[in-house]
């Protein structure tokens, strides 16, 4: 008896959680043992590759009995030529398999104009995904003798992704490689001087990894990092305005520490961030506050001990990554030292004085 494989062609410019749900509702329909991303063109091919692979990690974890692969050819060229080369290479050399080629509606609905779509058809089953803004035809699916995949629609394109568009949340665990695509940053890198786009991807980075090692959800740290100086870089008067007018009940707020509340006002209003706790985690993240919430805590201290900083940062970092409560403690503790020798007035803003009081026990 052949055993199904879900083969899901594509681009994936880059992989997102919309393929990640389409190919988890896909091999839980099926009942599928193998599911291959099969990258249809080469540019980039061993980073796409990668960051597939990173994308695929959740569903791993979801279906250790799963065989999860990438597959990948040298080949570039139109679209039409290198699904139905690769789709039929795939099907010969696994004589053995079931394959059920994946689909989007909106892919579905150009495979149908292919020359060689009815050869493919007969050696392959065809399940179609929901795609925004299409309606599916019935008669077409019945030609090609297509199965709808009965599953939520999702709400965006990778072309939406790649242009910064929509919310960067959509991403999965191939962020990290994403990112060197510098896709979704391009609106903060416009808004931040150089210098402050390059400390907050390195906060961001910093935030990332000190949550893969606590259990913290690592794109939400990574995001509250990116945005987290995102109105650092406005005239002060500015920055004023708009604590006085959107935070007030902080008020008196000192010079240096507005830009906190001005960032979290940008992530929500500017950047389209839902989620409380990352907006949280970028309004206290200069002066902390008495009890904090363990994203918080990370967003605090990767800004202050990512790697970029003009002082040492390097014991705190580690101590975060092995502990987060207690490098907290480690990266407050490097800070009161730290500010002691050169004159500054720590506990100036009444937030820091209670995050001090609270966690080193001073009054």
């Amino acid at each position: 008896m052949k055993i199904t494989t879900v083969l899901f062609p594509g681009f994936f410019e880059p992989f997102q959680k919309g393929h990640e749900s389409l190919l988890r509702a896909a091999v839980s329909f099926t009942k599928a043992k193998k599911a291959a991303l099969l990258l249809l063109d080469s540019k980039r091919k061993e980073e796409r590759r990668e960051y597939a692979l990173l994308g695929l990690e959740k569903l791993r974890k979801e279906n250790p009995s799963l065989s999860l692969s990438v597959v990948t050819e040298n080949k570039e060229g139109h679209y039409e030529e290198l699904f139905t080369e690769e789709v039929l290479r795939y099907s010969f050399a696994h004589p053995e398999e079931k394959v059920v080629v994946l689909l989007g509606y909106n892919r579905f609905e150009q495979f149908a104009s292919f020359k060689q779509a009815e050869k493919i058809s007969k050696r392959c089953s065809l399940l179609v995904a929901p795609y925004p803004g299409k309606e599916p035809n019935t008669e077409l699916l019945k030609k090609f003798d297509a199965t709808l995949l009965d599953c939520p629609v999702v709400p965006y394109t990778s072309a939406q992704l790649r242009a910064g568009s929509i919310y960067p949340l959509e991403l999965n665990e191939g962020y990290r490689i994403a990112l060197k695509q510098d896709y979704f940053l391009k609106e903060v890198a416009s808004h931040e001087k150089p210098h402050r786009y390059a400390h907050s991807i390195s906060v961001a980075k910093t935030a990332y990894e000190i949550a893969m090692r606590n259990g913290l959800d690592p794109q939400k740290a990574f995001l509250a990092g990116l945005l987290h100086d995102s109105g650092k870089d406005y005239p002060l008067e500015e920055q004023r305005s708009a604590t006085s007018q959107y935070f007030a009940s902080f008020e008196p707020v000192k010079d240096f520490a507005l830009h906190q509340f001005v960032s979290c006002y940008l992530a929500k209003e500017k950047y389209g961030v839902k989620e409380e706790d990352i907006l949280e985690a970028i309004q206290y993240h200069c002066t902390g506050k008495g009890e904090m919430t363990p994203l918080e805590k990370c967003i605090y201290a990767a800004d202050k001990v990512e790697p970029t900083r003009q002082f040492p940062t390097r014991k705190g970092r580690l101590a975060c990554y092995k502990n987060l409560d207690e490098g907290f403690k480690v990266v407050l503790e490097e800070q009161k030292k730290y500010f002691l020798e050169h004159g500054v007035a720590y506990k100036e803003e009444k937030l820091s004085k209670e995050m001090y009081h609270y966690y080193l026990g001073e009054d």
